[in-house]
């Protein structure tokens, strides 16, 4: 039955149910009773989606939770790195002694090879545990991702590169900052600055070929946009 004639039938139902009606009201009435229970069909789905993403993300952010647990190892006596399940710094801890029993360079691999390889753990524990939800995400290409993204300070005392996936290549730390003063904690801060400003350009660079803006596109939330990095670059490079 066409919706145009069930709603004919409807209007005549309405018609009988109440005496002296005319046609054309209850043909209205029915017209405009449909419409909300479309209105309130839409708006159930809508809260029922949305109560969907809530539980996947909910859960997305627990299984990232997981793997850092899971791949927390200490994998040097003075340098300790925390990333969560998706790859961001959240953590890094340089012992102050390091600073003076190492040379900087030697301090410099050290910073390295320790974010290299709890970056590396923790994606691998992410990838079982997201498996586990049933997303088949390829994070285990992530560790040989093109690109290379550059972030230093000022006077260039402090350099490091991320590849395409935000996974540190290299890490440099010149005596600079010993004539600085840079403390250890310091040194640790503005590590994590410059590793988040060059993994926003990576993120950028590799989502700029799909990033086709519009002002309901929830991927404004995932790749940041040139004027976010700048900003970001702006108030927190200021070493």
């Amino acid at each position: 039955m066409s919706s145009n004639n069930a709603r004919k039938k409807a209007a005549r139902r309405k018609q009988a149910e109440n005496p002296g009606m005319s046609y054309q009201k209850a043909w209205d009435e029915v017209g405009a009773e449909h419409k909300q229970a479309i209105i309130e069909h839409d708006l159930a789905e809508l809260g029922q989606s949305a109560a969907q993403l809530e539980e996947m993300l909910a859960a997305m952010d627990a299984a990232s939770a997981r793997a850092t647990e899971r791949a927390q190892q200490r994998f040097h006596d003075h340098v300790v790195a925390r990333f969560d399940g998706n790859g961001a710094l959240t953590a890094l801890d340089i012992d102050a002694a390091v600073l003076y029993s190492y040379t900087t360079k030697e301090l410099g691999r050290a910073v390295t090879d320790v974010m290299q390889r709890t970056w590396d753990a923790v994606m691998a524990a992410a990838k079982e545990e997201y498996a586990a939800l049933g997303y088949d995400i390829p994070l285990d290409r992530a560790r040989d991702a093109a690109g290379v993204f550059t972030e230093a300070s000022r006077d260039g005392a402090l350099k490091l590169a991320v590849n395409g996936a935000g996974r540190l290549l290299w890490c440099e730390i010149g005596d600079e900052i010993l004539a600085g003063g840079w403390t250890a904690a310091e040194v640790s801060e503005r590590i994590m600055i410059l590793f988040q400003s060059a993994v926003m350009r990576s993120w950028r660079e590799i989502g700029r070929p799909l990033d086709e803006p519009t002002p309901d596109d929830d991927r404004d939330r995932i790749i940041p946009s040139d004027a976010e990095i700048a900003r970001y670059r702006a108030e927190t490079l200021t070493f």
